[in-house]
């Protein structure tokens, strides 16, 4: 699914891969949640394609060639840094990936925080009950990060084995931690929209990851129509 500012070359080149669909933005404020791509896919299948589903998935940018190089470049472009940590938001965990494929590929050190939704998010329960596959059952959206909150990912086994097999960072944070923390990035003259504020509330929230004082962190702050 593509907004209407999409160019034509980018929509003749994803539809090399696949069916594109064109959609109005506007209707759901800019913002597609799992609920909505699962809703247009399935409708535009069963009225246009003549097919019905019993599985959808919105795996956004997990297998298009081109966001992956986009998101592995966002390391290579911060890597002189050699930072101890980058924090990253995650919704389908798409960043997450390719960012630490990136470090491997680098032979560095850095250490992934990845931060989401309080309980909005399979990966925590894949995480402590050893599940490389899960997704939340009665799902209800509560966060302000709304944009992060998916009770499924198609690539949660990549997550799990990122998470169980290394000594990278997950946690969680709430609303409560959300607005204050962005009461403080606003005071500062920082834009940023709550999707992104989850990276800064990491470390106001009551799983304020246990990391060394003088650690080098750079926070990742993600959104199309916000310049800092």
């Amino acid at each position: 699914m593509i907004f209407p500012w999409v160019s034509p070359d980018r929509k003749a080149s994803l539809a090399e891969w696949g069916q594109v669909i064109s959609i109005d933005g506007s209707r759901c404020n800019w913002i597609l949640r799992p609920r909505d791509f699962k809703q247009i896919v399935e409708e535009f299948d069963k009225y246009e394609r003549w097919k019905l589903w019993n599985n959808v998935w919105a795996v956004t940018n997990s297998f298009e060639p081109i966001s992956i190089n986009s998101y592995k470049e966002l390391f290579y472009e911060i890597k002189d840094e050699n930072p101890d940590y980058v924090v990253l938001p995650c919704w389908s965990g798409d960043i997450i990936v390719w960012v630490w494929l990136a470090i491997k590929e680098l032979n560095m050190n850095t250490k992934i925080i990845a931060v989401w939704p309080e309980n909005e998010h399979p990966l925590l329960v894949s995480l402590r009950f050893w599940l490389d596959e899960y997704q939340i059952d009665k799902y209800i959206e509560k966060s302000y990060a709304d944009k992060l909150t998916t009770p499924f990912t198609a690539i949660l086994p990549i997550l799990y084995k990122i998470f169980k097999e290394t000594w990278n960072i997950y946690l969680e944070v709430n609303n409560e931690d959300i607005m204050k923390i962005k009461d403080i990035i606003n005071e500062n003259g920082v834009k940023c929209e709550n999707s992104s504020v989850v990276t800064f509330a990491a470390f106001i929230s009551q799983n304020r990851p246990n990391i060394d004082n003088d650690s080098k962190i750079i926070i990742v702050s993600t959104w199309k129509w916000l310049e800092n």
